[in-house]
């Protein structure tokens, strides 16, 4: 008798599904678990409700990793707090939509663009 080992990278482990079923129902039921934020001695500080599995912001996958993002990274553009689907600009100074697939930006003073090349 062999044991046939799974390798479908998108397929979801039971562990994993009811852990994040049971998140789920937590938030529905009236917020996220253990999450606080504070700021003191000039450092922010972040208790979060799960391990941090990726601060890489491509493979940032979970809630408790983007909390954590959010608070690190800038994004050219982010969401106006008014409750819109409104965008304003973050770390770009202009942001110009050219057409499905192309965009055109410029960053605002003092900011890095980092295009992988060392």
């Amino acid at each position: 008798m062999s044991i046939r080992k799974n390798t479908d990278p998108f397929q979801i482990k039971r562990r994993d599904f009811l852990r994040q079923s049971t998140l789920a129902g937590l938030v529905m039921a009236g917020g996220l678990p253990g999450i606080n934020w504070a700021a003191w001695d000039g450092q922010l500080h972040i208790r979060n409700y799960n391990d941090l599995s990726s601060l890489d912001p491509p493979y940032i996958l979970s809630g408790a990793d983007a909390l954590v993002g959010e608070a690190l990274f800038q994004t050219l553009l982010r969401f106006k707090t008014d409750g819109t689907w409104d965008t304003e600009p973050d770390a770009a100074e202009h942001f110009e939509q050219l057409d499905d697939r192309h965009y055109a930006f410029r960053l605002k003073p003092g900011q890095l663009f980092s295009d992988d090349c060392g």
